[in-house]
């Protein structure tokens, strides 16, 4: 791992998945960390730091430009064959991610770390795919950032737009397309989700307020579905900061201890690592 790679990982950047050939382009599998939107992203090839970008997508979503780009996206283009000339040598092609846990403030406002720090990154590191300057944005760059959202001190906070203005998270939404709701294995899951990236950075504990929940996942009037979800979750060490006085609302607020107890098992058996 050259010296590059290893200043991200030094101030958060985790891998999150790697790229591979397919019979007409490539593909890249991630983990679930990369349903998260609001993220710098970095590519290695071999261990040497090779590309750094920004999006306010998810990491997902700003993927599939580089698997299939349009004839007028340079960057997607430039960056996709050398995705397959790096590949086409037999060489791993690794995927980082970095997203703002939204621990920093100015005057009361949310300094999102992600969106600053690419700028600097790319002129001190000078990745080679990024043609030794800042290169030109993403093809998402140029979209508003929304107002962040706080989850808690310690939780992300910047909700992102999809098509309908919610965060784009696979698989939350119940199967009828005439019931566009949240189901409470779908806030489970983002739950899931959110303490798994708190625990890959490395945080003790994490509080989530119900309301902030509801709202950055995206849910329709289902405080019921997310306070259950919430409870559901609690392991011994964890413990409840404010109820709400009917049981279920927007006020209902856990601190969970991470990494959680299930994690720990997982990963002493050997199933730890990313898929």
């Amino acid at each position: 791992m050259d010296a590059k790679l290893t200043k991200l990982l030094e101030i958060g950047f985790v891998a999150v998945g790697r790229w591979v050939l397919t019979a007409e382009s490539v593909a890249c599998e991630l983990t679930e960390l990369a349903s998260f939107p609001n993220a710098l992203y970095a590519f290695a090839v071999e261990g040497n730091l090779k590309y750094i970008g920004k999006t306010t997508q998810t990491l997902r979503s700003r993927m599939s430009g580089y698997r299939n780009p349009g004839p007028t996206q340079s960057t997607n283009i430039k960056n996709n064959q050398n995705i397959r000339d790096a590949l086409h040598q037999d060489k791993r092609v690794d995927i980082y991610i970095f997203r703002d846990m939204g621990l920093m403030k100015f005057g009361g406002f949310h300094l999102n770390l992600a969106a600053g720090l690419e700028d600097s990154l790319v002129r001190d590191l000078v990745p080679p795919w990024n043609g030794g300057r800042k290169d030109a944005p993403d093809q998402d760059a140029t979209i508003p950032l929304p107002a962040p959202l706080t989850l808690s001190e310690a939780m992300p906070t910047d909700e992102a737009p999809d098509d309908q203005g919610q965060v784009s998270i696979p698989n939350f939404v119940g199967e009828s397309a005439t019931d566009p709701k949240i189901t409470t294995d779908g806030f489970r899951e983002a739950l899931r989700l959110l303490l798994l990236e708190a625990s890959q950075r490395g945080l003790p504990q994490l509080d989530v307020r119900s309301g902030e929940l509801h709202k950055l996942v995206g849910g329709r009037n289902q405080m019921p579905q997310v306070c259950s979800a919430m409870r559901s979750l609690m392991e011994e060490s964890d413990a409840v900061l404010e109820s709400p006085p009917k049981g279920n609302g927007s006020r209902l607020v856990i601190r969970y201890k991470v990494p959680r107890a299930a994690q720990l098992t997982s990963d002493e058996a050997g199933d730890g690592a990313p898929r």
